[in-house]
């Protein structure tokens, strides 16, 4: 390790991981900030990088304040509803969903969540098929209304045969029936 980066490292200096606790980030979102040159790094050697707290708020334009995770309408002027939700436009990397009126926006899955998922409707189509063969299991994104003001987009579901005719060609209303999110 050179001399003079050796200074630069102070125990005020994050690692990858420290600093993806505190932003409520992944290790490989850091990494791929730190690649693509978003975030400002120090880099004593061996593929190791330090970070400064404050540089990297500057950076990416983050008050310490900030909310970390997804963004929620804070008491709206109006329940949303249905009508509503199909009104709003999509947002690239973002999944929203109406819960009880209120607006909710969350990061779209990362890649082990997605292979998790997909894993899971695997196995769940194999049991349904040798015990209900009409029945369907969906992933997202697919449109599930709870109730005129609760709209989501679970991961996956299953609709018995019996229920798969109450399917629209874009999304389902359960209202008062019983389906398995």
């Amino acid at each position: 390790m050179d001399g003079d980066r050796t200074e630069l490292i102070t125990a005020h200096d994050l690692t990858a991981h420290d600093l993806a606790t505190e932003l409520n980030l992944s290790v490989e979102t850091v990494w791929k900030y730190t690649r693509n040159k978003k975030i400002p790094c120090i880099e004593p050697g061996g593929r190791q990088y330090r970070y400064k707290l404050t540089d990297v708020l500057a950076a990416l334009d983050i008050s310490t304040d900030a909310e970390k995770t997804g963004e929620y309408q804070i008491a709206p002027a109006k329940k949303l509803t249905y009508e509503d939700y199909l009104n709003i436009p999509e947002e690239p990397g973002y999944r929203l969903e109406i819960l009880d009126g209120v607006l909710a926006k969350d990061p779209s899955s990362n890649i082990p969540h997605q292979l998790a998922s997909r894993r899971l409707q695997r196995i769940l189509e194999d049991y349904f098929w040798e015990i209900d063969p009409k029945g369907e299991v969906f992933d997202a994104p697919l449109d599930v209304t709870l109730e005129e003001t609760t709209v989501v987009q679970p991961d996956l579901f299953y609709i018995t045969g019996e229920q798969i005719g109450t399917i629209d060609r874009s999304s389902f209303h359960a209202g008062e029936r019983k389906f398995s999110l």
